[in-house]
């Protein structure tokens, strides 16, 4: 007979006091896994806890600002001491825009981008767990598509007035980053990107 042992795994909600948050960790719940509940208020999260380990479901609330990179190891640690590594991220961290387009300073763009990226500051142990290395430049790409989301925005926002707004995203430019016998550019990349060169 053969005997298997189950390990529970781990999920990480942030913003989980509340709303979407809350559900989503209960729904995790649900499916078996234990869940850390993180929101900038430890005992606002005391009522998402309660309703999981109420229905013998394993919970922690843990209080982190996600947009703080260091003040996350701590909160982190404590989810994996008591649960195992994170192998689920749910980045549920956000804010709605401050001001419109033409109000907003840099300090209230600065603080939307910093809530609604905060990806960045999760736990690590996913990928480690998962990858192994540095696959992907995940700095890079995701501000080449938040520039997309910008331009769309913009082109929304402006088209009353007559403004017109686009993003271009051209192929692959030769350079000193990007060349044929450079290792950011793979055969496959390019077989993708039909191949096609251009000098700039």
């Amino acid at each position: 007979m053969t005997h298997t042992t189950h390990v529970q795994r781990t999920a990480v909600v942030t913003g989980a006091a509340r709303g979407i948050g809350t559900v989503v960790a209960r729904r995790l719940a649900g499916e078996g896994l234990a869940v850390g509940v993180i929101d900038l208020d430890e005992a606002e999260c005391g009522d998402t806890v309660d309703t999981i380990t109420g229905v013998g479901g394993a919970a922690l609330a843990v209080a982190a600002d996600a947009v703080n990179e260091a003040a996350v190891a701590a909160p982190r640690a404590r989810i994996a001491a008591a649960f195992g590594p994170p192998t689920v991220l749910i980045d549920n961290t956000c804010i709605g825009p401050l001001a419109g387009l033409e109000e907003m300073t840099t300090q209230q763009w600065d603080t939307v981008w910093a809530n609604n990226s905060a990806a960045r500051s999760s736990p690590p142990d996913m990928s480690s767990i998962a990858a192994g290395d540095d696959a992907g430049r995940v700095d890079y790409a995701s501000t080449k598509a938040t520039l997309i989301g910008i331009a769309k925005s913009c082109a929304l926002r402006l088209a009353r007035h007559g403004v017109a707004a686009n993003a271009i995203a051209p192929g692959f430019i030769v350079s000193v980053l990007v060349s044929p016998g450079a290792g950011s550019a793979s055969g496959q990349v390019m077989h993708v990107a039909g191949g096609r060169w251009t000098e700039g």
